[in-house]
């Protein structure tokens, strides 16, 4: 599984999560997206990805 955050996660249906988590598992699929500001705490292995994430095809599509 890998986590990455981003602080803006764009889904497909056009709606946006901000500080967005976004956990896949070993294909890239995407198992779960949530905001960080719903956590106490930020799991030691998080990567910050930087400004934007795009969610197409149940796949992270784009990096900006």
């Amino acid at each position: 599984m890998k986590r990455l955050l981003s602080n803006i996660v764009e889904l497909e249906n056009g709606s946006v999560v901000r500080n967005g988590v976004v956990e896949t598992d070993e294909l890239g699929q995407v198992t779960r997206i949530f905001s960080l500001d719903d956590m106490r705490c930020e799991s030691a292995s998080t990567i910050y990805v930087g400004e934007r994430l795009k969610i197409k095809n149940n796949k992270i599509w784009q990096r900006n």
